[in-house]
């Protein structure tokens, strides 16, 4: 509809059957007062409805997440295989006593050939 200036209308709904257009039924103010005066306009001097935005979130509760769990794994096999690597590579050489560092010299020497 369009041409109306704005007002207070009535709103009168007419049922016409679709076969042949016969009358059926109408509903109006006569009805129903909920129908009378009703304040209409233009509809390009509404304000579009927006709706406001819907955030859904699926998440858990926890504080630790998958990339934060994945981290700490990886730094608990880095300490445990620097542990290891650690333990092995200890018995090879130890400086802390001197009989282990003479008989490190020892081994190391050779003599030269003239």
């Amino acid at each position: 509809m369009s041409g109306y200036p704005t007002g207070d209308y009535d709103l009168l709904i007419e049922l016409f059957d679709a076969v042949d257009n016969t009358f059926l039924a109408s509903f109006g103010p006569e009805d129903s007062s909920e129908l009378a005066y009703l304040p209409l306009e233009d509809f390009n001097k509404d304000v579009p409805f927006v709706d406001p935005p819907v955030a859904i979130s699926h998440g858990g509760g926890g504080s630790a997440d998958a990339w934060t769990i994945a981290m700490l794994l990886l730094i608990l096999v880095a300490t445990a295989a620097r542990k290891i690597w650690r333990h092995r590579n200890d018995k090879l050489i130890r400086i802390d006593s001197p009989s282990s560092w003479s008989q490190f010299q020892l081994n190391t020497r050779r003599p030269f050939p003239d």
